[in-house]
């Protein structure tokens, strides 16, 4: 049909995308096991049936969603039946460990899978998602077998509350030396950072572990969480940081493989995290697809990343990090594009023989509007699509974050350009890594000023308590479906030039 060309153009461009889009609602029908989501998944497959003609890759989507539904339903059904609080005994596994204080006690909180799990009401159980909280410190290379009660929370978490625990045998495991890395990395920061504050905050930035909850409250007052928490856009400033640094001295060939194992190294520090997990591969995918020179399309590595981020774990559906990481680079690498050209018809663009016959303060006001320009959109097209999911789960949406978002990101990205020259010339120049800290100091301490003491004037939310499941779902098919449209009767070409270089690792 004339009408679906669009879904055909746009999915020939980006079959994993759609393959992704489609594991997806496969793992998210088996857990949910929702008519809603059955039905939204027939309309979708039936629209496709009739806009894409080539029968392998209707029968690819197919595969993908029973494929995603029956591999939740094995390894995950079990899960489902937990309803209650149960004793019992079951074998632990630690991924991340981190360190907490209450009533100014250290307590450890050890996140991991239990890869079984028996009691008296349900006999087998694996795969089980959850978090231990010990005031001992635990090697992370055991095994081990755990005593105690499993207690279910929201959206398939859960907490372990630790009778009895012994080793059963030894593995191979990175938390324990992770964790080492980050306090050394942490006293760094106290001793060359000369203001608490902006210690910790340099640290959640670099390391996205926040134990400050004075931080965690301002930036979440504002809408601005996504700045604390590891994701795309600090990889992004990691890799064009090292990239740009090191295209000064080396050839481009050896760049891409330096980077791939700074990237790399980088991913093991910080821990398996999905926003962290998406953003690895995307670039990974990227750095390996100039290696050999292919083309490289951001949503088909967004797609890519979406199938394996599930196959490790389908629960990851019902984290907001994983919601609002792969929804915000989706909305980015979709609209973006299509929003940008509307703004350029009141901030117009000018071509490069252009920009080249002004004078230099007008080359300044003209690279200043740019940015303001792709500020706006940014901003604008990310929070298009995330508004509902805000809604959904927090109940208010921050109207400053609209303005914060605008500068807040550029400054962050500054202070963390900042803290990796203080921490590299720390080893070869110490004068100068002395210099940078302090410089770093009093401009993270003025972030944190804008961001704890925000115009009170301005300062108003949005409130809605009674946002649906069913109301998000339906809200983003139509600004999907509204925006592939646009792309296509604009005539917005599918490659990577309708945005920014930086835009590809968000």
């Amino acid at each position: 049909m004339k009408n679906l060309k669009f879904l055909a153009d746009f999915f020939y461009f980006y079959p994993s995308l759609l393959y992704g889009l489609f594991f997806l609602l496969g793992a998210s029908s088996c857990l949910l096991n929702n008519l809603f989501l059955y039905l939204i998944s027939a309309i979708i497959f039936l629209l496709l049936l009739l806009g894409i003609k080539n029968k392998t890759k209707l029968f690819l989507i197919a595969f993908f969603y029973f494929f995603a539904f029956f591999y939740s339903l094995f390894f995950y059904s079990d899960i489902k039946k937990i309803k209650e609080p149960l004793n019992g005994v079951g074998f632990f596994k630690i991924s991340s460990i981190k360190e907490t204080y209450s009533f100014n006690r250290r307590y450890y909180i050890y996140s991991g899978t239990l890869k079984s799990f028996n009691s008296d009401k349900i006999k087998f159980t694996k795969n089980i998602k959850t978090s231990i909280f010990s005031k001992k410190k635990l090697p992370s290379n055991y095994l081990y077998e755990v005593k105690g009660t499993l207690i279910p929370r929201d959206n398939f978490q859960f907490q372990f509350r630790l009778n009895n625990l012994k080793k059963v045998k030894q593995i191979k495991n990175l938390a324990n030396l992770r964790f080492s890395l980050k306090k050394n990395f942490e006293n760094f920061l106290k001793k060359s950072i000369f203001d608490r504050n902006s210690a910790l905050f340099l640290y959640t930035l670099i390391t996205g572990e926040n134990s400050s909850k004075f931080l965690a409250y301002s930036f979440s007052k504002i809408g601005l969480q996504h700045v604390l928490a590891i994701s795309g856009f600090h990889f992004g400033i990691f890799t064009l940081f090292f990239s740009y640094f090191l295209n000064l001295f080396l050839p481009k060939k050896q760049v891409i493989y330096i980077l791939i194992f700074l990237v790399s190294l980088y991913f093991l520090f910080i821990g398996p995290l999905i926003s962290v997990q998406r953003a690895f591969m995307m670039i990974q995918i990227a750095l390996f697809a100039s290696i050999a020179n292919r083309r490289y399309f951001a949503l088909n590595a967004l797609g890519i990343s979406l199938i394996i981020i599930l196959l490790i774990d389908p629960t990851n559906i019902f984290k907001i990090g994983f919601q609002l990481s792969f929804l915000s680079s989706f909305a980015i690498l979709l609209s973006f594009g299509t929003v940008s050209s509307v703004f350029s018809k009141i901030l117009k663009k000018r071509n490069s023989y252009e920009i080249t016959e002004l004078n230099i303060s007008s080359k300044i006001g003209y690279r200043l509007l740019c940015f303001i320009r792709d500020g706006i959109t940014l901003s604008l097209t990310v929070n298009i699509f995330i508004i509902p999911v805000i809604l959904y789960h927090f109940h208010k949406f921050s109207y400053l974050s609209f303005i914060y978002n605008l500068f807040i990101p550029v400054l962050v990205g500054f202070a963390m350009v900042l803290t990796i020259f203080g921490f590299i010339f720390h080893f070869a120049l110490p004068f100068l890594s002395l210099a940078i800290n302090y410089i770093n100091t009093y401009f993270t301490k003025f972030i944190l000023k804008l961001i704890t003491y925000p115009p009170a004037k301005i300062e108003f939310y949005l409130r809605y308590k009674s946002v649906s499941f069913e109301f998000v779902i339906i809200y983003l098919g139509i600004i999907i479906t509204s925006f592939l449209m646009l792309r296509y009767y604009l005539k917005i070409l599918q490659t990577n030039e309708n945005t920014p270089e930086f835009c590809n690792y968000l």
